[in-house]
């Protein structure tokens, strides 16, 4: 097995201020978002959230049961969270929190006032890299404009399943929404990863942060090469058409794409000749 290597930030990191990110998104987000457009009265929807103030809901849970990051709390994250906005040049950084849950995980969440949130097992369970690889992938979130979808997604969730309880007669049309919404969601975290490797700017650390999600963060048990064979095992599957019926189960209401697909989306970014260029 190959030891986790130390934290790499004494090395400088390029910039990006100034960048126009629409290079930067994944296909499949690109082609999911304008799927989702074409669905009848969304835009409606998402007009009705924001004209009466449904994200606060968001902000008030969020601000009223975690830890807002700064220089006095937080302040390893608070370093890391600098470093990723200079990076990826943000001029007035979004808010970040901390709160206490024993998954590694972190989202996105507002339109008009977004904010990231960090779970307290990825603060702990991830190197200084990692954890900035995270937090680049989130203001990549941001940048690309997904939150809100994602805030609506989260928002009219409820409201969907209700739909599905007491209507039956909608049952089609509400569960193409959430597929749709699913879909979407999926893919706009491809691109979220594409940000969290310029930030990182090394795919091994984007891997590792895979793995650790995949199989927590027990550091000396983790390696990178077996992952990503392991990845590359799952894409063979492709071949068998049972296989893949199986993986579309598996995954059609998933919000996040699985581990070691998007190990091996974001390893073929990193050869190919966008990022390249832009490292050059």
């Amino acid at each position: 097995m190959q030891p986790e290597p130390e934290t790499t930030l004494v090395r400088a990191r390029r910039s990006f201020k100034g960048t126009a990110w629409e290079a930067i998104q994944h296909p499949e987000d690109r082609m999911a978002l304008d799927a989702l457009k074409r669905i009848p009265l969304l835009d409606q929807l998402i007009s009705f959230i924001i004209q009466h103030g449904w994200e606060r809901i968001l902000y008030v849970q969020n601000i009223s049961s975690s830890v807002k990051v700064s220089s006095r709390q937080f302040p390893r994250v608070w370093y890391l969270f600098n470093e990723a906005n200079r990076i990826l040049g943000v001029d007035e950084p979004a808010e970040i929190y901390v709160t206490q849950h024993p998954i590694l995980n972190a989202y996105t969440y507002g339109n008009t006032k977004p904010f990231i949130m960090l779970h307290s097992a990825s603060v702990d369970g991830m190197n200084d890299d990692q954890l900035l690889a995270v937090i680049g992938h989130e203001i990549g979130h941001i940048l690309s404009g997904h939150c809100l979808y994602t805030t609506m997604a989260y928002l009219i969730h409820p409201l969907l399943e209700m739909g599905l309880r007491n209507f039956p007669g909608a049952g089609v049309a509400i569960m193409a929404l959430r597929m749709a919404l699913f879909r979407w969601s999926r893919a706009s975290e491809l691109t979220g990863d594409r940000f969290g490797l310029l930030t990182c700017q090394d795919p091994q650390i984007m891997v590792q942060v895979m793995m650790k999600l995949a199989g927590g963060a027990v550091n000396e048990q983790h390696d990178y090469m077996e992952f990503l064979a392991q990845a590359n095992a799952f894409k063979e599957l492709d071949n068998d058409l049972l296989d893949n019926l199986y993986k579309l189960l598996q995954t059609t209401f998933l919000t996040h794409p699985l581990a070691v697909v998007r190990a091996s989306e974001i390893m073929t970014w990193a050869q190919s000749r966008v990022y390249q260029n832009m490292m050059a």
